[in-house]
């Protein structure tokens, strides 16, 4: 309906209505009650409507006639503006309804606020690893090969040219490196080359006014040297360096490593020096500080072990050090119970010595809470002893040096044997001859023939052959310091006992062998030899050189003596006198301003437990009068 503004006309023209009444067919259009007239409601076929709006131009339309008696007419196109300007690819489909469900490609076309289609997705990746990128240029920098050709700054002819630098070094390399130096040569070649009678040299050149002689210059060429390494820069070889860390300096001193195996004099220090040789020297104070410590460990694996009550002893007339101690509950015990390996190896450190045990048997004790377990041990140079190594028998064939035939002896078993002063002797063809003997006591056969005990080593496989007495007592008070082994301060000694025991003193010996050696009457240098020691006969006495050292021994051992025991701490390794003593050491006990000297004969060490728990070494020593 269209209801006309007031107090306008309306003029209505049909000539572009492109209306045609159909034939037959009459059309009345009445105004006059501002509405358009009902029209029969049976359709007029072929009827092409145009639709415009009076404030826009109308939209294009194509007439298409189809003539159909019965149906409206479709419109086939229409061309639509659309408001939005955006207009479907195929004008076709916008045609539906406007209201309608828009066709399905027009709804994958027609996204307005939907999700947006991904759009290089694999190159936009907020969390993931940046690429790499040398911003600095800087990557690598290292692996690039130096340009410059190394030289050595010092002695740089004496230096073969490496191959890489072949192109900017020297082709040749230098020769008669090693020869003096002949500097300042002047080669000349001698003028009785080139003149056959005497040459006539006038000075007046040289202002020697009136001296003109005849010179001979008779005398050849001069040797054709070859070619040495000159410094051709100046340089100093042994100046100082550069001044380097000045602030590291030490404001009460000079800095630097020290051997502190020595006691050097330093700038500040007026204690005792002791050379290179010569035993910690004694200083007897009011209080000595040790920190005890006790380590003890299985040596396949290093597991620790809770060992208590530890004692380790040995003595001059045994070869291997023995171990005693506690073991608390069945879990300690099993660390060091046999296996099908065989015994278990354990190491025994305290105040820093150590020791090598195998254990070979144990006895356990339990109570309410309290179960214990006893080891025993011993140095690994046990199993050169019977049941650990087989017995044999064996003669010499033909003269062989004692330590030769120590040496063989210990063949194939691991162990080293050294001469610590005792005389290496010949042993002649079948002087030497033992049935079923196990390793150590064939040994021992060569050892007691020479007077001379066995030190085994703590750790290693390996034994010591030294003199039961390696100084003669009535040497031992002037024998240098170099000979003394220990220096014990007495007022480090927490127990002294003393045992006097009378014997005869003997100044000669027969020694003699027995179906071969020699037979030699030894007396003692500067006696009467009117005192003589019951004889000695040994198979093994086959030179001059072994009969005296024997009969050294035995002169040594008469007299009357005093058997000490000393009880005193175990300093810590290497820091305090006396150390660990050792059996066959010889000692010097000092007290106040007075000093005697001694050999060790024993020595048993107790540790109860690590920590503040005393740890102190038991020492035999034998201390001669009359000598």
């Amino acid at each position: 309906m269209y209801i006309p503004p007031p107090g306008t006309a309306v003029a209505i023209d049909f000539e572009r209505a492109n209306y045609i009444p159909l034939p037959g067919t009459n059309v009345s259009i009445d105004f006059s009650a501002n509405q358009a007239e009902v029209f029969d409601p049976t359709p007029v076929p072929g009827v092409i409507v145009g639709i415009a709006t009076p404030w826009r131009p109308s939209a294009p339309e194509t007439e298409t006639q189809r003539a159909s008696a019965f149906q409206q007419a479709r419109v086939v196109q229409v061309k639509r503006r659309l408001n939005n300007n955006q207009a479907a690819n195929d004008p076709g489909l916008a045609i539906a309804s406007s209201f309608g469900r828009p066709d399905v490609r027009e709804r994958q076309t027609d996204v307005a606020w939907g999700v947006p289609a991904p759009i290089s997705i694999t190159t936009y990746a907020p969390h993931g690893t940046p690429q790499i990128r040398d911003i600095d240029a800087l990557a690598l920098s290292w692996e690039v090969a130096s340009q410059q050709p190394e030289y050595s700054p010092v002695m740089d002819y004496l230096n073969v040219t490496p191959r890489k630098d072949s192109g900017v070094a020297s082709a040749y390399n230098d020769v008669d490196q090693f020869s003096e130096l002949r500097q300042g040569e002047i080669l000349l070649r001698s003028l009785a080359d080139s003149f056959t009678s005497p040459v006539l040299l006038d000075f007046e050149d040289l202002r020697r006014i009136g001296e003109t002689g005849t010179f001979d210059l008779a005398g050849g060429l001069a040797p054709n040297f070859a070619i040495q390494p000159k410094d051709a820069r100046p340089r100093l070889r042994f100046n100082d360096g550069a001044d380097k860390d000045l602030f590291g300096d030490f404001p009460w001193g000079p800095s630097g490593s020290r051997d502190t195996s020595l006691d050097f004099a330093y700038p500040d220090y007026n204690g005792p020096v002791t050379p290179p040789g010569e035993p910690i020297p004694a200083v007897e104070k009011e209080t000595y500080y040790i920190m005890n410590t006790v380590n003890v460990q299985r040596v396949s694996d290093s597991t620790p072990i809770d060992m208590q009550n530890i004692t380790i002893s040995l003595d001059v007339d045994s070869w291997a050090w023995q171990l005693s101690g506690q073991v608390l509950g069945a879990n300690a015990l099993a660390t060091v119970q046999p296996t099908a390996s065989g015994l278990i190896d354990i190491a025994v450190e305290i105040n820093g010595y150590q020791w090598i045990f195998m254990i070979e048997s144990y006895s356990g004790s339990r109570a309410v809470a309290d179960e214990r377990y006893t080891v025993r041990g011993v140095s690994k140079i046990q199993t050169l002893a019977s049941p650990y190594s087989d017995t044999s028998s064996a003669a010499l064939t033909s003269a062989t040096l004692a330590n030769q035939v120590i040496d063989d002896i210990l063949l194939n078993t691991g162990y080293t044997a050294t001469f610590d002063t005792t005389p290496s002797w010949l042993i002649d063809a079948e002087a030497f001859t033992f049935q079923d003997k196990s390793p150590i006591q064939a040994i021992k056969l060569i050892t007691d023939a020479a007077g001379a005990i066995i030190r085994p080593d703590r750790t290693a496989q390996a034994l010591v052959i030294q003199p039961r007495f390696k100084v003669s007592p009535w040497a031992l008070s002037a024998a240098p310091l170099t000979d003394i082994d220990a220096d014990i301060p007495m007022a480090i000694v927490s127990s002294e006992a003393l045992q006097f025991q009378p014997a005869p003193l003997y100044d000669t010996v027969y020694i003699s062998g027995t179906n071969v050696g020699v037979a030699n009457q030894v007396t003692r240098s500067g006696f009467p030899g009117t005192s003589p020691a019951p004889d000695v006969f040994d198979d093994l006495m086959t030179d001059t050189s072994i009969t005296t050292e024997r009969a050294r021994q035995v002169i040594a051992a008469s007299g009357n003596r005093g058997e000490y025991t000393l009880v005193l701490p175990v300093p810590e390794f290497q820091t305090e006198a006396p150390g660990l003593v050792e059996p066959g050491m010889i000692v010097q006990v000092v007290e106040g301003g007075s000093s005697w000297r001694g050999y060790c004969l024993g020595t048993s060490i107790r540790a109860p437990r690590s920590g503040a728990e005393k740890i102190e070494q038991t020492l035999r020593l034998v201390r001669f009068y009359e000598h």
